[in-house]
Parts: structure tokens; sequence; C-alpha cells
């Protein structure tokens, strides 16, 4: 992932990420802004990393369905614990029609 070069990339980056980073707009000098936006940056890239990503599924490990469903859309995932963290196995989707 490349770092944003110019403030039109920052305020999008900030905008998709808004509650890692405050708004851009403010009374602040130039390289104090760039500065913040690096070290943002660097933490979001830290998080994108650390975020849990799909195992094979291992049959002698206990399989976990969290399912989660609300007026419009119904999806799940297949979940097994790893290193005492649960990592997905599968996640399946799908949005509900009108008359489901």
């Amino acid at each position: 992932m490349s770092k944003p070069e110019n403030r039109s990339r920052i305020r999008d980056l900030a905008a998709a990420v808004d509650e890692d980073m405050g708004g851009v707009d403010g009374p602040v000098e130039a390289d104090l802004r760039w500065i913040w936006a690096h070290k943002s940056f660097a933490k979001l890239k830290e998080k994108v990393a650390a975020t849990p990503i799909l195992r094979h599924f291992r049959p002698e490990l206990q399989p976990v369905v969290v399912v989660y469903a609300n007026d419009w859309a119904i999806s799940a995932a297949l979940m097994q614990e790893h290193d005492a963290v649960f990592h997905p196995v599968m996640f399946a989707s799908r949005t509900l029609k009108s008359n489901e």
C-alpha cells in the first residue's frame, strides 16, 4: 500500500477510516499536517496488517459459526481458534430480496 502523495488523497483516506483518523481540516501548519498524515497512515497500515485473515480449515479444531442478519442482508463466517484468536475459515453473505 503506497502512502498518499497529496492533500486530496489524504482527505479520501481520512474519510474512509474516520474513526482512526480525525479530520484533516484545521488551522495547522503544512509541515505538521504532513507529519500527522504520515503517522496516521503508518497506524492504518499496522491495523490492516494485523487484521485476521482466512485460514485453512483444520478438522482437529472446533469450528464456530458466526451469523449476522438484518432487514436487507444476511452473512455468516465459519471460524476456528488459532493461537487463542478466532480466525475466519470461510465467509458467506448475500442481499435479501424484498419478498424474503
